[in-house]
């Protein structure tokens, strides 16, 4: 039989493969690009509705990640003794816009050019469109090869190690509500991540909730998108009621945001919430000769914020203070916040806050005066827990019934 006529065999397409047992110790500890949510080899989404801060708060994680500096303030997870090559896609703004945007940052965060030089990558889909999944005929949506081989011939050849999409509308033109067309994007992003050894980011718009808190459920196709990405992270904006809790007055609570995992499959599942704030950086590209308007652009950076703390600023000799004050007097004791004698009034005064003590009405009280009442109770409340106050209950003689009171339990040292 001649050469050219030997049967070549076919590899099987499919075909099961026996288990080896390795040493676990030998196994590849898998690769956390940035703390709990970009992982080599997998896709991330974040959910969030528009003009909440998610494109901002994603271009400030890529600056991070460029230029190996922490500038969110994650901890001691994050990489800061390495620099990675981050590529960020923006298909709905110009590029200039995303420039001002990266000089927003570099200026509130006082980074130089040289920091991220060769690091960070930048696009905008008005320049370079990129539709990885169309819509096709009979079979809804088609997965386009070419635009994944230049995709994934991109991501390689520049050595990218994190790509964030922003959003995944502007990603794809089949339907973004279809479980189908989510299966295929989330699945396609996965194959790229693990051919391209990196990071992927996709950027998701929820469906309408009518202003109800959005959870990973309500990203558009979300059973699919859910069950596609190993890791979700949904954006809410601060509501008004915990502006008030917070001592934010008027409309300054849309300026703040809250980030939560709402699944995550690669480390073990945290119950905290990080909040961040939306800081106004104006450019130093005014014009002083425009009479009108010579400042330069206004822009917003997303960065660190934290939930103020009712204990800030509370001094030993203020506890010391309280606890005398409260032994002295027995009239200012109530445990209840409806009574002028409530005791958060007198802890109030010992910390120099204003509770608007004779105004009944929450509604006729400032937002600050509402939000020292959350601080003074919160604090007396802890303190209960902790045994520095006990809370009892004694005879009203003009009410004739027994009435709650705070008194002092263990003495503050």
């Amino acid at each position: 039989m001649k050469a050219d006529a030997i049967p070549v065999k076919k590899k099987r397409l499919v075909e099961a493969h026996r288990f080896i047992w390795h040493n676990p110790a030998t196994i590849p500890r898998r690769e956390c690009l940035y703390p709990d949510l970009y992982y080599r080899g997998f896709a991330t989404a974040t959910v969030a509705p528009g003009g909440i801060g998610k494109s901002g708060l994603c271009l400030v994680e890529a600056v991070a990640l460029a230029s190996g500096r922490d500038l969110l303030r994650i901890g001691s997870r994050f990489r800061t003794d390495e620099k990675l090559r981050v590529w960020y896609w923006n298909g709905e703004d110009p590029f200039d816009e995303l420039e001002r945007q990266v000089h927003a940052i570099c200026q509130h965060y006082r980074i130089d050019r040289d920091e991220i030089d060769g690091h960070l990558f930048l696009d905008s889909g008005r320049d370079m469109p990129i539709k990885l999944v169309t819509a096709s005929g009979r079979d809804g949506f088609k997965v386009q090869p070419e635009v994944l081989n230049q995709l994934e011939g991109t991501i390689g050849g520049n050595g990218i190690e994190l790509a964030i999409f922003d959003p995944l509308a502007n990603f794809v033109t089949a339907n973004a509500n279809s479980n189908e067309v989510m299966a295929a994007i989330s699945e396609t992003c996965a194959t790229v991540a693990s051919h391209c050894g990196c990071g992927i980011g996709l950027v998701h718009h929820p469906r309408k909730t009518n202003g109800a808190e959005i959870t990973a459920e309500d990203a558009r196709g979300g059973g699919a998108l859910i069950a596609g990405f190993r890791v979700v992270r949904v954006l809410n904006r601060m509501t008004a009621a915990e502006a008030e809790k917070a001592g934010i007055p008027g409309n300054g609570h849309r300026r703040y945001f809250r980030a939560t995992l709402d699944k995550i499959n690669l480390t073990p599942p945290r119950d905290d919430v990080t909040w961040r704030y939306l800081e106004d950086v104006v450019l130093p590209n005014g014009d002083p000769y425009d009479l009108i308007n010579p400042d330069g652009d206004h822009v917003r950076v997303v960065v660190p914020w934290r939930w103020p703390n009712p204990f800030d600023d509370v001094q030993s000799h203020q506890i010391i203070a309280f606890q005398d004050a409260l032994e002295r007097n027995e009239t200012r004791n109530r445990a209840s916040q409806q009574s002028t004698d409530w005791v958060g009034h007198l802890l109030a005064e010992i910390l120099e806050l204003d509770t608007g003590r004779f105004i009944k009405s929450k509604d006729e009280r400032s937002t600050a005066q509402n939000a020292a009442r959350n601080r003074c109770a919160e604090i007396i409340k802890q303190w209960i827990d902790s045994g520095m106050l006990t809370e009892e209950t004694v005879p009203d003689e003009k009410k004739g019934r027994d009435i709650p009171v705070v008194r002092v339990g263990t003495r503050y040292a």
